[in-house]
């Protein structure tokens, strides 16, 4: 094979195609991968259910146990008595379980005294593990599992207490778990995860306790202590053993801990490998043979594909480049233009043929229009109305270039410290042309008079021009532009704008530069002349600008520097909207400009701005200004802040907008009347009172007076207007309905912003429920005032009629039952002194003794009903006999002052005053937990003062008064009503931890 057919477009395409087919092969076998990965995983989840599962049936058939045996501990007492009864019970009991080997009693001491199965002799528990845990927790325990000798069964004993009468374990009721039951269970459980698989359970040493396969020969020939040796040390996971027959096993395992057991328990499944991954493996030889297949036709179809539309088109393409190569500008590629790659590049190579071709072609005419062009810039540079230069400035480059070869970077500073070297510049400036309109600015007859008077016009002044000009091109710029002063070959001064422009093309070499020289003398002059004017402004208390005709500022006041906040230096020669006004504001203010322009005077209320950014109103008058030939040459603008008038302005806006609202939402009739009597403002609470609308009145002569009021009206406007004000006058108004009212008028004189009286503003308020409701309060006052005195009246009876039975009662008591008891006392007494019997004269003792307290009691009952020392020694000897006997029950002590000036005080005024003392010495011993308390009776003026305060707990007054008038606590309640109905003040003072006091004030009877 020819070694270029590797190099060749279609060994390349045979090799992507090759190489396509990669990814596929890849994927397959990946994709197997992964589903052996999935089996695997799905196995392990295998594993993990049948734990789960296991563990449930675990958990049920232990608590199946525990109902079971608590079922038959309640039935154990009818049977225990009676060995056979019982046998026989629990042999019908293992025919329905047959999870159970066994069921049957132990006694306390650990033997057996029946069970479900016949036993030759008798079997000794005590040793059991299920037996000692019942004994010792007295609840359901579960034993060891064990070879049962006798039915040679694996056999877990469950144990439960019987207890008798008194709580105390008489026997222990157990059942032995056929481990079988649990094996059988998980053996299905295994085959309905995995038909084939085996199954095995161990516990921690590694003996089995259940095998399921189809083959127990299998698992013998596979399971070996090395291969449990390895999963008993591992909590899970999955391992590969090689089983008979060459063949491979997967085994998961997967630990638990075995509640039913008491200890660890390790669960394995196995799989033969090539039976698990059958199915996969088939799939995947499958996938191969038929990417192979579809590679083949793949193949096959490219190679047709491409030698048909590609290599074909690309030799094509090849055989063109060859003959375009050898200079043939007319060939083409003759290859269809489809959308394809090659198409696109057959059209490409077409079209560069024929641009070339073209280009040819053009050339020849771009030489002529060239050579047309530099004629064209030739007459344009000659007869341009603006003074133009054609200026060299190659030699000047030159010297800058060795200048920053030798060090010079800051060529400003150098020329500073040189300025011979500016004049050596200077002398390197050469002038090729200038047009004839340079002639005509600077006067001269010809260039070489131009050229031979260039000192004349540029004067030594202009060298700060040349300078900044310098210093401008060595920064690498390539234009600049300013203003330079320079005077004519007959010595006339002319002012110019200079500009400068490197010509592309010639940054590097400078040597080709134009200038151009814009006469600005006129303006200047003009400019000289404002500025003239504008300093007679100075003193001006009002910003003042001059803008020129280009919208740079000219002029600048001191005062619109204190207005503005930027100083004059800062915004001349510098555009005036940007200082001006805000960029939201621009847009307006140009066109206030141009307006400006052609109104010649304009007054305007615009927001200018600030230096620190805040906007201000302000008036700003405008005028254009003119030179002597009528053109303007600029705009004079004067602003006045006017922030404190609009802020006024706002102020007095929003206090009438305020007020106008209050007067429409007032419920109030508020009216505006002029002098007339005509209704000038009419609100909605006027309209809601008289029913009329604003409509309706406003215009008219006020609806609401009546006939007869008018002439009353009208006086009360008058006097108004005049300056006199009204303060709820009451008068009839009457309604749209005819309905007359009551209102309240209160006037006002309505004032113009001069000061003068226009009208009146009256607030009328509808007070007919108000004089209606005060009339029947009136009435209702007199009735309870009636009332009042009444009750007092009766009152008083009452208590003179309780004082009087207290006294009648007192006396009775005293007079006929103490007398009474003091007669039997005595009787008794000498009964006892001439009897000689002891036993009677004892039995005397006592009754004496019974008969004294009897004494006694009516005694203080007589005491507190009416105490006879207040009636025979007054109240000065009733208070301290009081005191007295509250000291002798209590540690409180006592205070007592008196100053009557030897006034005998009214039996009635004295009663009232004991009745007062002696209910807050109780409230005192009873609440207070005082330690001293103070009395005082004093006589002050016309008036009796009595005041008892000590220095106890203190109450809360409000609470103590709510609990007295819901009849709880009536003390403070009467010692009150007793004061009032003497005529008298009552006062009690009293705060929480600082005491009380009680003050009662009587009126002293009139001589």
């Amino acid at each position: 094979m020819n070694k270029g057919f590797f190099k060749s477009l279609q060994f390349r395409i045979f090799l992507i195609t090759v190489v396509s087919l990669i990814p596929f092969i890849s994927f397959t076998i990946y994709d197997a991968e992964i589903e052996r990965k999935r089996n695997i995983e799905n196995l392990k989840s295998e594993a993990l259910q049948l734990v789960n599962f296991t563990l449930i049936e675990e958990a049920r058939t232990i608590e199946g146990s525990r109902q079971l045996l608590i079922s038959l501990s309640n039935l154990a007492n009818e049977y225990y008595t009676n060995p056979t009864l019982c046998k026989n019970y629990f042999s019908s009991l293992l025919a329905k379980f047959r999870r159970y080997v066994n069921l049957g009693i132990v006694d306390k001491n650990g033997f057996l005294f029946a069970s479900g199965r016949q036993f030759e002799s008798r079997i000794d528990y005590s040793q059991n593990e299920f037996f000692k845990e019942a004994i010792r927790n007295n609840e359901f325990a579960i034993g060891e599992y064990f070879l049962d000798p006798v039915s040679h069964k694996k056999i877990i004993n469950m144990g439960y207490p019987i207890f008798d009468d008194k709580k105390r374990i008489k026997a222990v009721l157990f059942a032995s778990l056929d481990v079988e039951y649990i094996d059988v269970i998980e053996k299905k459980l295994a085959k309905i995860f995995h038909e084939k698989s085996l199954f095995i359970k161990t516990d921690d040493k590694g003996n089995i306790l259940a095998t399921h396969s189809t083959s127990n020969e299998l698992i013998k020939s596979i399971i070996n202590p090395l291969l449990l040796k390895s999963i008993l040390r591992q909590e899970t996971g999955i391992i590969e053993t090689p089983g008979p027959n060459n063949q491979k096993y997967l085994f998961v395992f997967t630990k638990t801990s075995s509640t039913l057991f008491q200890q660890n328990l390790h669960l394995i499944i196995g799989v033969n490998r090539e039976d698990f991954f059958s199915e996969i493996n088939k799939t995947l030889y499958k996938d191969l043979f038929l990417i192979g297949v579809l590679f083949v036709i793949f193949l096959v179809s490219v190679l047709i594909y491409s030698e048909k539309y590609i290599l074909k088109s690309v030799k094509k393409l090849i055989r063109a480049t060859n003959e375009r190569a050898a200079g043939n500008l007319k060939i083409r590629s003759n290859v269809d233009y489809d959308s394809g790659e090659l198409g696109q590049l057959a059209m490409s190579f077409d079209r560069m043929a024929e641009t070339l071709e073209k280009q040819n072609n053009e050339r020849s005419k771009m030489e002529e229009n060239l050579r047309e062009s530099e004629e064209r810039f030739r007459n344009l540079f000659e007869h341009s109305p603006v003074s133009l230069w054609l200026e060299d400035h190659s030699e000047i480059k030159r010297y800058i270039d060795q200048l920053r070869i030798t060090g010079v970077e800051d060529f400003k500073m150098y020329f500073q410290a040189h300025p011979e070297e500016l004049a050596n510049c200077v002398s390197m400036l050469k002038v090729v042309d200038v047009n004839k309109a340079t002639l005509q600015l600077y006067q001269a007859k010809s260039k070489e008079d131009l050229l031979k008077g260039l000192l004349i016009i540029f004067r030594k002044e202009s060298y700060a021009v040349f300078t900044e000009e310098l210093i401008a091109l060595t920064s690498g710029k390539t234009m600049f532009e300013c203003e330079a002063d320079t005077q004519t070959l007959t010595g006339k001064r002319k002012y110019v704008i200079f500009k400068l422009f490197v010509l592309p093309g010639y940054e590097e070499t400078w040597s080709k530069v134009l200038v151009s020289m814009t006469d600005i003398t006129e303006r200047k002059q003009a400019e000289a002349q404002i500025r003239f004017q504008a300093s007679l402004l100075e003193q001006v208390s009002n910003g003042v600008a001059v803008v020129d005709n280009e919208g740079k500022l000219i002029y600048w006041n001191h005062y619109a520097e204190i207005l503005h906040g930027w100083k004059s230096e800062e915004v001349i020669g510098k555009s005036a909207l940007d200082f001006l006004v805000s960029e939201k504001q621009k847009k307006l203010a140009q066109e206030l400009i141009n307006s400006i322009l052609q109104e010649e005077h304009a007054e305007v209320e615009i927001p200018l701005l600030k230096k620190n950014g805040e906007e201000f109103p302000a008036h700003v008058s405008y005028s254009v200004l003119r030179n002597a030939s009528g053109e303007p040459i600029g705009i004079l603008g004067i602003s006045i802040d006017i922030s404190e008038r609009k802020r006024t302005e706002m102020l007095l806006r929003e206090a009438l907008e305020r007020l106008q609202t209050i007067i429409q939402a007032s419920p109030l009739a508020i009216l505006a009347i002029d002098p007339n009597g005509k209704i000038m403002n009419w609100n909605a609470g006027a309209e809601q009172m008289f029913g009329w609308s604003e409509k309706e009145t406003v215009g008219k002569v006020c609806p609401t007076v009546p006939s007869e009021w008018l002439s009353d009206f009208h006086d009360m406007i008058t006097q108004v207007v005049q300056g006199k004000t009204f303060s709820g006058l009451l008068r009839y108004r009457q309604k749209k309905d005819g309905t007359l009212i009551n209102v309240s008028i209160t006037t006002a004189p309505l004032r113009n912003a001069e000061g003068k009286a226009i009208g009146a503003i009256a607030i009328l308020e509808d007070v007919s429920e108000r004089i209606k409701s005060e009339e029947e309060r009136n009435k209702l006052l007199v009735e309870i005032q009636k009332a009042d005195k009444q009750l007092r009246i009766l009152s008083r009876r009452i208590i003179e009629t309780q004082e009087a039975e207290k006294k009648i009662i007192s006396r009775e008591l005293h007079d006929e039952i103490g007398q009474t008891l003091t007669a039997a006392k005595m009787t008794l007494q000498s009964i006892q002194r001439n009897t000689k019997s002891p036993k009677l004269k004892e039995e005397l003792e006592v009754t004496i003794s019974y008969l004294e307290q009897s004494l006694q009691q009516v005694r203080n009952i007589s005491l507190n009903l009416r105490p006879s020392i207040l009636d025979d020694l007054g109240i000065e000897a009733a208070l301290h006999w009081l005191i007295k006997r509250i000291s002798e029950s209590t540690e409180i002590k006592f205070d007592l002052k008196f100053n009557l000036y030897g006034f005998e005080l009214p039996k009635d005024l004295q009663l009232n005053c004991y009745r007062v003392a002696q209910e807050a010495l109780n409230n005192i011993v009873k609440h207070s937990e005082a330690k001293k308390v103070v009395i005082s009776l004093n006589i002050i003026v016309d008036s009796v003062h009595l005041k008892i305060k000590d220095d106890g707990k203190g109450f809360n007054m409000h609470e103590v008064r709510e609990e007295a008038m819901k009849g709880k606590s009536l003390g403070i309640l009467s010692m009150e009503e007793r004061v009032q109905l003497a005529g008298g003040e009552f006062k009690i003072i009293s705060t929480e931890k600082n005491g009380t006091e009680v003050q009662a004030i009587f009126p002293l009877p009139k001589q």
